[in-house]
């Protein structure tokens, strides 16, 4: 890795491999900043926090990305709710890697559809990995900010 390379420090997480249990939507975090499930996202949260940048992987599953990065984003609702600004200025790349020869009918192009509209930042780096190719890469426009301040 590049960043290990350099001067960068690197925590990588096996999402399949943690504890990370659904978000009921009680919006507790509301109130407090903090979710009420107890479960391995919680540690992940203060390393969400302090990250320069954020990089998601994600093989294609059934027409999109993985359950488990789903079921992460979900929860970060609970440190988005009481920190709007979670993501500003950090830079946020995404990885994807299909089998299928096309990237729509892998259903990769529902990936990164569902992961632009869902934007943390206003620009994000999405490359697509085919039969260990890489296939793509890109730099997403700037997001409408839904009205919240990116």
């Amino acid at each position: 890795m590049a960043a290990k390379a350099g001067s960068a420090s690197v925590e990588s997480f096996s999402l399949h491999n943690m504890d990370i249990h659904f978000c009921d939507g009680c919006d507790f975090s509301k109130e407090t900043g903090v979710c009420v499930i107890k479960d391995d996202i919680q540690m992940l949260y203060p390393r969400l926090l302090a990250a320069d940048a954020i990089v998601l992987a994600s093989p294609i599953y059934w027409f999109s990305y993985s359950a488990q990065l789903k079921l992460c984003i979900d929860r970060w609702y609970a440190v988005w709710d009481s920190k709007h600004d979670l993501f500003k200025g950090k830079p946020f790349g995404v990885i994807l890697i299909f089998g299928n020869t096309d990237l729509c009918t892998s259903g990769g192009v529902n990936a990164i559809h569902t992961l632009e509209t869902i934007r943390p930042t206003p620009n994000m780096t999405i490359s697509t990995v085919r039969s260990g190719l890489l296939t793509q890469t890109r730099i997403s426009e700037p997001a409408p900010t839904m009205g919240w301040e990116i």
